[in-house]
């Protein structure tokens, strides 16, 4: 029985010097990952800071340009604008860009007549970048073809619009009185969220 109060002990004095040893080992291990976390984040500044944006304007009209703007300014996205679309497509493969955004002709005349023209996105295998342009992108026309409808189809009145908003610095919001609509659009909101 004495030898086996012995092992005991001498086990315990063992598992005492491990314990200590992994504490010590655990809290090293964290205080390097917070310390990499805190010089490593730096200004973490808006999630579009990391992405950069192909642009090819075909339409170089006063909407494209106020696109152009709403991207650089308002959300920080840089756009690398070339009228070479190899070059784009290079930049894209290797990997240089997120994706390429290239408005059509006729983007601000078919968006006054009513039947608005869409913006060619290409992206390769980044898809939360692609996911949060053409989230931004189609939120745009959206807003564009509330100017537009409310311009009546006329392409001067509309372009005062744009000016005006962008110099009032406010935004079109539609309103929605549908309440099935305004629950699934709460449900996408929410599944975001969630992700």
């Amino acid at each position: 029985m004495k030898n086996f109060g012995v092992l005991f002990r001498n086990g315990l004095l063992r598992s005492k010097g491990i314990l200590i040893i992994a504490l010590a080992v655990s809290l090293g291990v964290m205080g390097i990952s917070i310390l990499a976390s805190t010089l490593g984040s730096g200004d973490a500044g808006t999630p579009t800071d990391s992405i950069k944006l192909g642009f090819m304007d075909g339409d170089s009209s006063a909407l494209s340009d106020d696109m152009r703007t709403y991207f650089q300014d308002g959300l920080g996205v840089e756009l690398v604008e070339t009228g070479d679309r190899d070059e784009l497509d290079s930049e894209l493969v290797n990997k240089h860009i997120s994706g390429i955004a290239e408005v059509p002709e006729g983007f601000q005349s078919a968006l006054l007549a009513g039947d608005p023209v869409p913006v060619d996105l290409t992206f390769t295998d980044d898809y939360a970048n692609k996911a949060f342009v053409n989230g931004y992108f189609e939120s745009y026309l959206a807003s564009a073809s509330v100017l537009a409808a409310a311009a009546d189809g006329d392409a001067a009145v509309f372009e005062r619009m744009l000016t005006e908003a962008d110099r009032l610095e406010s935004d079109v919001e539609i309103g929605r009185g549908d309440a099935e609509l305004a629950r699934r659009e709460a449900q996408k909101e929410g599944f975001w969220f969630m992700l």
